[in-house]
């Protein structure tokens, strides 16, 4: 035991409380002053982000209500370059709801190690803010634009990492004046600790023994004559007691250390196998969830924790580890946690100890965490099993075009198997349906955008065309470089050949619709033909002579009637006729004056009037025919709803043809009373239709819409219009054509 006096030396007490009383006051004096600083840096910090919030928030909320995602990408980069930002979050809801998602979110975080501005990925939903060590602050902003309408929300985080830098230099700072003031303590007492400690210091190690063949001798210290140092001579001669019984545990427990040390620093296990007691590491309980003191040292208390349908395996590995028949013992399995759920664990380990009929005595190892990896790999086997049986086909491809893999559904389509297409461009399948130009805009889309996605005629093994839905998309590395295209198909053949039939369908009910119009047109020139030459015959049976002028007169009649017949037949005849692919430049202001011309007689026979606002020389370069047949559609449906309404009641169709920001827009709307909002959305669905089934199909607005998205390349869209005319309110259906 260590000898103790009850009283303390004089310059123990004043040694101490000179040091003592030194350190309080430099240290309330530091702490003060790092205090005061980090609080006003803090306020200038804070400060700044709700400038930048000031700043950023109008012309964020713009670009989302013009759906500008670059421009407020950039915008929000730039002004990530303040030091005084960490990260800048945006979320925008107008282009989420187009996405179909809640919102879009985009942001930039400053990667302070680095000194970098780097994009947020949030699909891993690996970072956050506040884990990250230099944040302290952030402020919401939600955007809200002129109408009062939240179209996203801006969050910007307060980056504490200059503000820690300027503190370490004030902690420096004040280190370095510590260092000063007890230096200069330091000489002026060194001449004293000479004297009263070091040459006593230096007797006591001399006593000391020394080490030898990497073992410590110690000998007994004499005692000093000072009271300080007989106490430290008793201390030392008993410390050294302690030292030797430590020893041989200190080498078992450096064996220990050292094999945690090469087990990467994983839970440790030491099995005595003898005597079936066990040593986990802390690290090992901590594994699974246990405190240090909440395991016992029992073998018990890792068997009943592996899983059952892992046990069998695990002692099998370690029978054969104790035979000699492996190297090392080697297992993946499941253990139990605190918590009922179960880790898996890669357990390694060797036997260290025999005894002389070589069995195993001593037998330690490690146990490393694996869970994250069995998820990885059992999410790769998902995704692989996806890839294998998805009905749509799917090529990836390096950075340099060149296929990589498929899947099974990519080679029951084209007919090529892995080998035949493997290290080949995907222009295999290419077929002489487009010129260069369609492939040239393909590659820029995909260089710029990062995707492209379309309808394409492709051609498989065999030399047959196919239709399919393409969507390709880039995969980018963390540098920003392509390394991969991956590119995922829909064969359409079929549905490309319901949509013929369907068009044809719509044609036919078209042919319908404008054989009425025919027999509208023909009832007055018909009966004027029949008038004249009625009067003609009845004069001759008469005997009236009548002159050769009056005849001439009569024949002239009936010729222009007969001419206007002729003219109509040649109309029809040329909308029944033309080839629906050809394409010519045109004035659409004429081909709705044609429309008007062919729907004319049967809306006058409704008592229907269509009121024009047309801008003349409004050219198109498409097929004619196709946006003939798109606007009887819309005209039909018109007549159809307003056929409805009392003979009394006033029937308009009002039908105008603007410019716009070098866009062609058509608006028919009438005064029906516009579409139930029940079935607004559904207007355009094949064979959807509120009518009779005398009365129509339901495909005629179907293929307009198909005409003008698909053929013509433009968009159609309907609302119900509330508006005035003559003093008068109406509601009806708005068909707007954009092209």
């Amino acid at each position: 035991m260590l000898q103790t006096t009850k009283s303390k030396s004089l310059y123990y007490i004043l040694g101490m409380s000179f040091f003592t009383i030194i350190s309080i006051i430099l240290i309330i004096q530091s702490t003060v002053n790092y205090i005061h600083t980090k609080e006003e840096l803090q306020k200038s910090v804070i400060n700044d982000i709700n400038v930048s919030s000031l700043q950023l928030d109008k012309s964020i909320t713009k670009f989302i209500e013009s759906y500008q995602i670059t421009e407020y990408e950039n915008l929000i980069k730039n002004e990530m370059y303040h030091n005084s930002l960490l990260g800048i979050e945006i979320e925008d809801y107008l282009t989420g709801k187009v996405m179909g998602e809640k919102s879009y979110k985009t942001g930039f975080y400053r990667d302070n190690k680095l000194d970098k501005i780097i994009p947020l990925e949030f699909e891993d939903n690996n970072y956050s803010f506040e884990n990250n060590a230099d944040y302290f602050h952030k402020k919401e902003t939600l955007l809200v634009n002129s109408d009062n309408e939240i179209v996203g929300k801006m969050v910007i985080y307060a980056n504490n990492y200059n503000i820690d830098k300027e503190l370490k230099q004030i902690i420096i700072s004040n280190i370095f004046i510590s260092f000063i003031i007890y230096t200069f303590i330091s000489l002026i007492l060194y001449y004293l600790i000479k004297q009263v400690l070091i040459n006593p210091i230096n007797k006591i190690i001399t006593s000391l023994s020394y080490k030898k063949d990497d073992e410590i001798i110690y000998s007994k210290i004499d005692e000093h004559s000072s009271k300080e140092f007989s106490f430290l001579s008793n201390s030392i001669n008993n410390m050294t007691k302690q030292i030797q019984m430590f020893n041989k545990e200190l080498k078992e427990s450096e064996f220990k250390w050292q094999f945690a040390v090469e087990g990467n620093g994983d839970g440790l296990w030491d099995w005595n196998v003898k005597t079936s007691e066990v040593f986990f590491s802390k690290k090992w309980k901590e594994m699974l969830g246990f405190k240090d003191e909440e395991i016992s040292g029992n073998f018990d208390e890792w068997e009943k924790r592996i899983h059952p349908e892992d046990l069998e395996q695990v002692f099998k590995d370690i029978q054969n580890h104790m035979k000699g028949q492996t190297n090392i013992y080697l297992n993946e399995h499941r253990v139990k946690c605190k918590d009922g759920s179960y880790k898996w664990i890669l357990d390694r380990g060797v036997i260290v100890e025999k005894n002389e009929k070589g069995e195993a005595l001593r037998f330690i190892g490690t146990h490393t965490d694996i869970t994250q990896r069995k998820l990885y790999e059992k999410q790769m086997k998902q995704a692989l099993a996806v890839f294998e049986n998805t009905h749509e086909g799917i090529m990836i491809t390096n950075s340099n075009n060149e296929i990589l893999n498929v899947n099974s559904a990519f080679i029951r389509t084209t007919g090529y198997t892995l080998e035949e297409v493997i290290n080949k461009k995907p222009s295999v399948l290419k077929s002489s349906l487009y010129p260069n130009e369609f492939y040239e805009q393909m590659w820029k889309d995909l260089q710029t955008k990062g995707f492209w996605q379309g309808e394409i005629t492709n051609k498989n093994k065999n030399g047959k065309l196919y239709d399919e839905y393409l969507s390709i998309n880039t995969i980018k590395n963390k540098n920003g470089k392509i390394d991969n295209f991956i590119g995922i198909f829909s064969d359409i053949s079929i549905l490309k050949q319901q949509e013929k039939m369907l068009m044809q369908q719509a044609r036919t009910s078209a042919i319908g619709e404008m054989i009425g119009n025919i027999a509208h047109q023909w009832r007055q020139p018909l009966s004027a033909i029949s008038t004249a030459s009625t009067g003609m015959k009845l004069q001759l049976e008469m005997g009236i002579n009548p002159s050769t002028e009056e005849n001439l007169n009569t024949l002239e009649k009936i010729n222009e009637q007969t001419q206007y017949l002729s003219t109509t037949i040649e109309d029809f005849r040329g909308f029944f006729t033309e080839n629906m692919s050809d394409v010519t430049e045109f004035d659409v202001s004429e081909t709705i004056e044609k429309v008007d011309e062919l729907v004319k007689d049967a809306f006058k026979n409704n008592f229907i009037e269509v009121k024009y606002d047309i801008e003349k020389e409004n050219y198109l370069e498409a097929n004619k025919n196709l946006l003939i047949q798109a606007l009887i559609n819309i005209y039909n449906n018109a007549l159809d709803a307003l056929k409805t309404k009392s003979i009394e009641e006033k029937k308009l169709i009002f039908v105008s043809l603007k410019k716009k920001d070098s866009k062609i827009i058509i608006r028919i709307k009438d005064n029906a009373g516009g579409v139930p909002l029940e079935f607004i959305e559904k207007v355009f669905d094949p064979y959807f239709t509120t009518k009779h089934q005398s009365q129509g199909t339901g495909i005629g607005l179907y293929m307009t819409h198909q005409i003008i998205n698909k053929q013509l390349q433009g968009t159609i869209s309907v609302t119900n219009s509330t508006y005035e005319y003559e003093d008068n309110e109406y509601i009806g259906a708005e068909f707007i054509i954009t092209l």
